[in-house]
């Protein structure tokens, strides 16, 4: 079965330099099991690291992933969701929600419709991406319309970013 796991985030002591990873709870004490690619794995404690979760957000990405847009489904069905790389679906981040997120490529894909490309939209999804570079994520962008008529191109250049 599939076990539940969380994106935190570690700093340094100037908290200059930021590190994501994912980390799987352990039964007992509130310790995380943090994995780490070429290291093994450590065990940790909550209170030294910051985790990149909003409760409240938890149950409108649940929502969202119930009730994705067209675009979405087409790509995380159609690519995404057997992609050699794992990528998941409406990720919270702190105060945001990511439509796509891939933790080993530091990779988020948004699916922008109409909406996003009103001028307060626009300033927001700015906002957005500046938060996620701060964290050292990529953040590519999509319109609905590249995904119905550009998919092949949309998934190359995923998949070139990935690889």
């Amino acid at each position: 079965p599939q076990r539940h796991c969380e994106v935190w985030r570690c700093c340094n002591r100037t908290n200059k330099f930021m590190t994501l990873f994912l980390a799987f709870p352990l039964k007992k004490g509130g310790r995380w099991l943090r994995m780490q690619t070429d290291e093994g794995c450590e065990i940790f404690t909550a209170d030294k690291m910051t985790r990149l979760r909003n409760e409240k957000l938890k149950n409108n990405s649940r929502t969202l992933r119930k009730e994705m847009t067209e675009e979405e489904r087409k790509l995380w069905y159609c690519f995404l969701k057997d992609c050699p790389i794992q990528f998941y679906r409406q990720r919270v981040f702190e105060r945001y929600i990511a439509d796509f997120y891939c933790p080993s490529a530091h990779l988020v894909v948004e699916v922008d419709g109409s909406q996003h490309y009103e001028v307060e939209a626009e300033k927001a999804d700015k906002k957005r991406d500046e938060y996620f570079y701060g964290l050292g994520i990529t953040v590519l962008r999509f319109s609905n319309l590249q995904i119905n008529r550009r998919f092949g191109e949309v998934k190359k250049t995923i998949y070139d970013y990935i690889k």
